[in-house]
């Protein structure tokens, strides 16, 4: 299974020092997500990273810096998806001008999941499990596993994930996760987590 971090909602600066150590330590995809950061934020956010690792980011906002960073790609938010043509048309000339960037979303039902845009390179289904870390009760396993057996789309598990549930994620047949809270918000530092996360997965 694949291994998605998610940077945290907050602000802090040192954010940065960590993530650049889990690049050097195997970190592949990092989703980019800073609600509320302006599109000068997001560029001082990306200007302390080395343009080495820049290939690893998804942002969640401000979709052009994609094209000016090389990045690896965009995350279409629920509220884009919705919105106008003239929003398509850019994320079309996104396509165009970037033919090989990665487009990913987050859908929250498995509807939504087996008639999705044919752009995704993979999706996220969230929230999997809540906060006691039981099985949302919008989802079955033998929903899940269906589901997952119809599309050909590469699907993420995402929300309410600990350590205890990556062999059930891995059973239900979800091609990765998406991890945030339980490494930024953990019982341990943020790195040992990640590295704790990634050799638990690997070992799928």
């Amino acid at each position: 299974m694949q291994l998605a971090l998610f940077t945290s909602a907050d602000k802090f600066r040192s954010e940065i020092y960590i993530i650049l150590k889990m690049f050097e330590n195997g970190l592949e995809t990092l989703h980019l997500k800073k609600p509320g950061f302006s599109k000068k934020q997001l560029k001082n956010y990306l200007n302390l990273i080395p343009k080495k690792h820049h290939n690893k980011i998804i942002i969640h906002s401000h979709y052009s810096l994609a094209i000016t960073y090389n990045l690896k790609g965009i995350h279409i938010s629920r509220s884009f998806r919705k919105s106008n043509f003239l929003n398509r048309l850019r994320i079309n000339f996104i396509k165009l001008v970037k033919p090989k960037l990665v487009f990913t979303c987050t859908f929250h039902n498995l509807e939504q999941l087996l008639n999705h845009d044919k752009i995704y390179n993979y999706a996220f289904l969230s929230p999997i499990f809540n906060k006691e870390g039981i099985l949302n009760i919008k989802f079955t396993e033998e929903a899940i596993i269906s589901t997952l057996s119809q599309i050909n789309i590469k699907t993420y598990a995402l929300g309410g994930i600990n350590s205890q549930l990556y062999k059930k994620i891995y059973d239900l047949k979800f091609s990765g996760i998406g991890l945030m809270g339980s490494i930024w918000y953990g019982d341990d530092q943020p790195y040992d987590l990640f590295d704790q996360a990634k050799k638990s997965i690997n070992y799928l």
